[in-house]
């Protein structure tokens, strides 16, 4: 994709366009879009040559409208680099003072298991995965700057899961071997303020005694907050126990929450995305639990489809995955939270 047309369709999605000027024979932001839609769908006779380069353009404008919520959710728990698709391996320093023990590189459901020494190095190389998405032919000219915007959104947040889908994978298996030190995992029923408190004070107390934050579902942040209500145990100021009224709260106790965006996957309500009643207590040091390195970024993929009048394509993308720091992290899990 040539530089205007990339400029072109990110400022479609920010609903930035440009106006054109008609006595200049300069076509507007808009009209260009809709001529783009017109050439590529043609009013429902799609050739796949056109499909594919215009699937190829999704991509790399999701791509980049991705990356600040790449960012901003990934920096919680990680330290995220992304590097030029040209770049094979990474080099990681791993200090002295690591309390490391294992790497795990993942893509999928089993990742990689590697004992490692501290004062080492890592070398990070791209394991790849594959998203796809669907979305309606853009045919309808009063429509296809919308119908763009949304394409492009399924893709970044698709993007965005894919991350942290497989960061939860590495965290649990840095549980099962004891990477996440065994009293740093809360995993029961009817659990208390106090026992997430001890929780995360070990986290604090493995970084420093800094602050600690717990990225979780809104509904197991609203679980703890509730309790501060009518808590007995713990003194706590008339601003945290306001915290509990909110409809987001921030703050369980002295821990900072952030919530996870973690919509409904069915139309019944009945799944999300991630486990609702599971969270993430972080140390907020620079040293992150994880390391994650992106290499280069999306690419389209495979062959394009059109399946009951919609159009399936797929992408492709590489990155790994390394637990360095399991000490610095706890994890959460409240059985009695439920959708």
């Amino acid at each position: 994709m040539n530089e205007l047309t990339k400029q072109l369709l990110i400022r479609c999605y920010n609903n930035e366009m440009l106006a054109g000027d008609a006595s200049q024979n300069i076509m507007g932001d808009e009209e260009a879009i809709k001529q783009l839609c017109n050439e590529t769908f043609n009013n429902g006779t799609v050739t796949t040559d056109k499909l594919e380069k215009f699937n190829a353009m999704l991509f790399e404008v999701a791509d980049i409208v991705a990356q600040p919520d790449i960012e901003q959710v990934m920096n919680f728990i990680c330290s995220y680099t992304k590097v030029g698709a040209d770049v094979t391996i990474k080099e990681i320093n791993v200090p002295e003072e690591s309390k490391l023990a294992f790497q795990f590189t993942a893509v999928g459901s089993q990742p990689d298991f590697k004992r490692i020494e501290n004062g080492t190095k890592l070398y990070s190389t791209p394991k790849y995965a594959q998203i796809g998405i669907y979305y309606e032919p853009m045919t309808k000219t009063n429509r296809c700057v919308e119908d763009f915007r949304k394409a492009v959104n399924d893709i970044a947040k698709a993007k965005v899961r894919l991350f942290v889908q497989q960061a939860m994978e590495v965290v649990k298996q840095g549980i099962a071997s004891g990477n996440v030190p065994a009293s740093q995992v809360l995993d029961g029923t009817s659990t208390t303020l106090k026992n997430f408190k001890s929780v995360a004070n070990k986290v604090s107390r493995r970084c420093g005694g800094g602050q600690v934050v717990f990225l979780a579902d809104p509904e197991l942040i609203d679980y703890f907050a509730m309790q501060q209500q009518n808590t007995t145990e713990y003194q706590l100021p008339e601003s945290i126990k306001a915290e509990t009224m909110k409809l987001h709260p921030t703050k369980v106790l002295d821990v900072e929450c952030v919530n996870l965006i973690n919509p409904y996957t069915t139309k019944t309500g009945n799944e999300t995305y991630y486990p609702v009643n599971e969270g993430y207590l972080i140390g907020a040091s620079s040293e992150k639990p994880l390391v994650i390195t992106e290499f280069g970024g999306l690419e389209r993929n495979g062959s394009v489809e059109l399946i009951d009048g919609r159009v399936k394509t797929f992408a492709r993308i590489g990155f790994d995955i390394i637990l360095l720091y399991g000490e610095a992290m706890g994890k959460v899990v409240e059985s009695s939270v439920t959708l």
